[in-house]
């Protein structure tokens, strides 16, 4: 709508006439010489407020500082808080670098709800603020219940209004719903929703984001699958399991199934785990009690038993 280029010549032309210096505009508008510098070259536009001042100052109409009848039109009935009718989205786009947040959401809920999108309000997002945006977010997902309904707006939502809207997402349609923006998710929403699906629909459930969950959260839900089921039910997530986890998991597996119960994740078990199980099953049973994790065995632990042995 605005042509920023004829905007700073033009504003340049009537500080000149004025006999104004960069530097005196700037101290009459109480603002930096650099924002005046920067109308100047075209980097960006005077706001709402200074556009009033300039007007004064420079005793020309705004629409004389703007060259846009239908800009000037907008912005003088937003200064004067006077009604706006059939405004569209790339008016409002256009003439939102020069108005304040509030202005510019008043002008947004002007439109009728079922016009705007998740693309328009991408293209008015840096000129709003926070609560607006993620307020039309919570109103799109209740309204079309998928994460496509706010997708180009996701990365301008806050970190609380994506955990809320995940966890509205998983309800309604389980955790297939919420994998697209699991990698924006804190950890504790994340991890509950790992937890709820986990209770509900197995660890199966979520094996395509167990690697997004903390250390804390999926040791919790390997422990009860290996206590509710078997060590086979935890071989998929093994290897996301810290050393502490997976030994602990192993060690009970070995004490009530033996040793063969743990061949399938031996080579995930650190020495120290697979020498306490080692030093165990040797005292109990000798070299056979080890044969079938022999290869992944450290030989200090075979020598030091052998050593007691006498052999």
């Amino acid at each position: 709508m605005f042509d920023m280029t004829k905007v700073a010549a033009n504003i340049a032309k009537l500080r000149k006439e004025k006999g104004l210096t960069q530097m005196a505009l700037a101290d009459r508008l109480g603002i930096s010489f650099q924002a005046v510098s920067n109308w100047e070259r075209g980097l960006s536009m005077p706001d709402i407020s200074k556009l009033g001042e300039l007007s004064e100052l420079f005793e020309v109409s705004i629409d004389e500082i703007l060259w846009n009848k239908r800009g000037t039109e907008i912005t003088e009935k937003v200064i004067n808080s006077e009604p706006i009718c059939d405004i569209s989205i790339k008016e409002i786009e256009e003439v939102a670098p020069i108005l304040y947040a509030e202005q510019v959401e008043e002008l947004m809920e002007g439109i009728a709800e079922p016009e705007i999108t998740a693309e328009d309000m991408a293209s008015v997002a840096p000129f709003v603020s926070q609560n607006f945006i993620d307020s039309f977010a919570r109103k799109q997902v209740k309204k079309h219940g998928t994460v496509e309904a706010i997708e180009p707006i996701l990365m301008d939502l806050s970190d609380s209004c994506i955990d809320e809207i995940a966890m509205t997402l998983y309800e309604k349609g389980g955790i297939e719903s919420i994998e697209d923006i699991a990698e924006l998710l804190s950890d504790e929403t994340i991890g509950e929703i790992a937890m709820k699906s986990y209770e509900t629909h197995g660890i199966e459930s979520i094996e395509d984001i167990a690697e997004l969950l903390s250390d804390e959260t999926i040791g919790e839900i390997a422990m009860k699958s290996y206590e509710t089921h078997s060590i086979e039910s935890i071989e998929d997530i093994a290897e996301l399991l810290s050393d502490e986890t997976i030994g602990e998991i192993a060690m009970k597996s070995y004490e009530t199934h033996g040793i063969e119960s743990i061949e399938d994740i031996a080579e995930l078990l650190s020495d120290e785990a697979l020498g306490r199980i080692a030093t165990d099953a040797l005292k109990k049973h000798g070299l056979k009690g080890i044969a079938p994790l022999l290869e992944y065995i450290d030989e200090d632990v075979i020598e030091s038993y052998l050593h007691s042995r006498g052999l």
